[in-house]
């Protein structure tokens, strides 16, 4: 049971971290975009 798990945490752990990856990136094109839309507003 234990090993079962061991090789699910080893499937899902690139998983997991693609994702924290995934939101990383995202929140900063969202920051980036806000910055960006708020400077053309200025104009």
């Amino acid at each position: 049971m234990f090993s079962f798990l061991k090789e699910a945490n080893a499937m899902f752990d690139p998983i997991l971290q693609g994702i924290s990856v995934l939101k990383f990136v995202l929140t900063r094109l969202v920051f980036s975009w806000n910055i960006f839309s708020s400077i053309d507003n200025h104009w």
